[in-house]
Formats: C-alpha cells, sequence, structure tokens
C-alpha cells in the first residue's frame, strides 16, 4: 500500500486514503448493507433503492413473526406467572432491536455525513506519522466489533441450538410426548408447533429473526466504535502535532497554530454528529439492559428459594 505522495505540505494528499477508509469502515458498511441501512455517498440507482426496500421489508418481517407470536404467548396463553415474564424478557430483545434499526434507518443521512467526515479526514491526512495514528485507532475500531459480533451471534446461535436440541415432556391427546421447543414460545392459536412441518418453519423463522435482531445490535456497537475511534484518533493526531510543534528539530512552519486549532475545531464537529446519531441509540441500550438486569434479578431471587426447598 502506498504512503503519501513527495508533496509540500499544505498539498500532500494520502493516495491510499481510499483503502484505508475502506478499512476503517469496512465491517460496519457489510452490517447495513445486509440489513439495507447502507446509504451511499454517491447517486443511487433505483436497483439500489429496491434492494434496499426489499430488505428492509424483510427484516421487519421476520422480526414481526417473532416478536408477535412471542409476546400474544405472553398475555394471553401463559397463566404462570415466571414462564410469562421470562417470555416478555425475550420480547425486549425485539423490541430494543426494533426501535435501533428504526433509528438506524431515519438517521441514514447522518450517518452518511459521518462517514463522509471520516473519508475526508483519511483523504487529508498528511504524514505517514499521522496516517499510522489513525490506523491504529481503526484497527482497535475492528477489534472491538469483531468482539461483538463474536459474543453476539456465538450466544444466539448457541441458545438457539441448546434450546431447540432440548426435548421437554407435553401433554398431547392424554399422551405424555417429548417435544422440542422454539427458542421464543409462539401463540399456539396463531401457529401450533406440536406438528411437523409448523415447528421446522417457525424454528427457521425464529433463527433468521434472531441473527437479523443480533446484526441490529452489533451494527449499533459498531457506529459507535468505529466513530468514537476514529474521533479519538483525531485528537491523538492533534497532540502529536503539538508536541511536534515543540520540537527544535521540526520546523515550526509545518505546524502552525490555526492548523492545530482547526483540526481541534473539526474534531468538535465530527463528535457533536456522533452524538446525533448515537444518543438515542445509548439511552436504548441503557433502558433494556437495566430491564434485563432488573429480570435475571428477579429470577435470582425466585428460582434461588425453589432449589433450596427441593434440596431440603
Amino acid at each position: 500500500m502506498n504512503e503519501l505522495v513527495d508533496l509540500p505540505r499544505k498539498s500532500q494528499v494520502n493516495v491510499a486514503y481510499l483503502k484505508d477508509n475502506e478499512y476503517s469502515i469496512q465491517l460496519m458498511r457489510w452490517l447495513l448493507t445486509s440489513m439495507g441501512a447502507w446509504q451511499s455517498s454517491t447517486a443511487t440507482s433505483a436497483t439500489e433503492k429496491l434492494r434496499s426496500i426489499v430488505l428492509i421489508i424483510a427484516c421487519f418481517s421476520l422480526i414481526c413473526l417473532t416478536f408477535v407470536p412471542c409476546t400474544l404467548y405472553a398475555l394471553l396463553e401463559e397463566e404462570n406467572l415466571q414462564a410469562r415474564m421470562k417470555a416478555l424478557g425475550q420480547v425486549s430483545y425485539w423490541v430494543m432491536g426494533t426501535i435501533k434499526y428504526s433509528y438506524i434507518l431515519f438517521h441514514r443521512k447522518n450517518v452518511r455525513r459521518c462517514l463522509d467526515h471520516i473519508e475526508r479526514d483519511w483523504f487529508m491526512v498528511q504524514r505517514p506519522k499521522d496516517r499510522n495514528i489513525m490506523l491504529i485507532y481503526a484497527s482497535n475500531a475492528r477489534y472491538f466489533v469483531f468482539i461483538c459480533m463474536s459474543f453476539t451471534f456465538g450466544g444466539v446461535l448457541m441458545y438457539s441450538l441448546v434450546k431447540g436440541m432440548t426435548p421437554v415432556p407435553a401433554f398431547v391427546d392424554n399422551h405424555t410426548v417429548y417435544l422440542h421447543p422454539l427458542p421464543c414460545p409462539c401463540y399456539s392459536k396463531l401457529v401450533d408447533t406440536k406438528f411437523h412441518p409448523a415447528y421446522e418453519i417457525m424454528y427457521g423463522v425464529q433463527f433468521f429473526s434472531a441473527l437479523i435482531t443480533s446484526s441490529i445490535v452489533v451494527c449499533a456497537c459498531s457506529l459507535a466504535a468505529i466513530f468514537v475511534m476514529h474521533a479519538c484518533g483525531q485528537l491523538a493526531m492533534m497532540m502529536a502535532w503539538m508536541k511536534d510543534s515543540f520540537n527544535e528539530t521540526v520546523d515550526p512552519a509545518d505546524y502552525e497554530l490555526t492548523d492545530v486549532v482547526g483540526l481541534h475545531v473539526r474534531v468538535l464537529s465530527f463528535i457533536e454528529y456522533i452524538e446525533n446519531v448515537i444518543n438515542h441509540i445509548c439511552l436504548v441500550e441503557l433502558l433494556g439492559c437495566t430491564l434485563n438486569m432488573c429480570l435475571l434479578g428477579y429470577f435470582c431471587i425466585t428460582v434461588r428459594p425453589r432449589y433450596s426447598c427441593d434440596k431440603l
């Protein structure tokens, strides 16, 4: 990969900025494209718009096919309070995903503005040292997104497989039979999953719905990670400029105070863009995680005495 063109500092640009920019946003672009939320910086063709609309409709449809039956099951069919709370806990995951997905779609222009800002920063980088600083923070962002993807998709895959492979006893026509439950309970008056092929169909729908919802969660985390780490990289580059301005071996004309102030103002404007994109997503995540912690506390309080009594 080429480094920098050997030009005077004021006109020097990063000729590899397209590759560097793609390296920094590649994972987020894949996630947004898979959900139909990617907005190109160039003119969007009719085919791309149609594909985006189809993906959005498909994602919302799969989410609703899991969310609605599970909600009806918890409110209308299940009588046990603990089982009802467990089902509502699963519903909250899909509700959070739907809200975040809708917010990302509604703010696609703000996301595109942040991406254009990042691309411009890569284009304007002038020194190999500055480029290396930005690449380090871009690598850290990719590492965080990889970790988030591993835990989120791995957890969903393991839960769905284990849940579907664990048989549970059920009464059908006065006989005890062992059935494989769905990852999320389903309202029996809509779809009776005790029989084939209804079970296989609903299992596949819920599995892909969980993957889509997990992709939304990872996408929200990747937005925060990539944007925030890029801003940190810009601030680190600004600090490097300030340190080099006091270095006697460096030409003071290359590090004027106006350049440092201009970069600082540019970073602050980018941080404002980030806040407009992720503030509501963070609020939804905070409320959802608080609810899940309360539900976990409830289950710990109610399940532990039952097991203690069984041992006695």
